[in-house]
């Protein structure tokens, strides 16, 4: 499952889904300057879900250290978010 699919099934949820495609929204920006404006963008988060692909991101890695040294919650199955509501 990749962002745009993903980004449905939580918002059909009612969550609001924060897609890091559209936060970037810049094919020819650096890796590191996609990855400043997903680590801004997940600070306004209340949690992350994360795809099963981003075992192989480094970005999602940095982002996942990052949102466990915070404490915003995890989560690796949108069953798991089916729960919250």
């Amino acid at each position: 499952m990749k962002f745009g699919a993903a980004q449905k099934e939580i918002e059909a949820l009612g969550f609001e889904a924060v897609n890091p495609l559209e936060v970037v929204n810049d094919w020819h920006s650096t890796w590191n300057a996609a990855l400043r404006k997903c680590v801004i963008a997940l600070m306004d988060c209340d949690a992350m879900y994360i795809l099963p692909c981003a075992t192989n991101s480094p970005g999602a890695g940095v982002e996942m250290e990052l949102a466990a040294a915070l404490s915003i919650p995890m989560y690796g199955k949108i069953n798991s978010l089916k729960k919250l509501k």
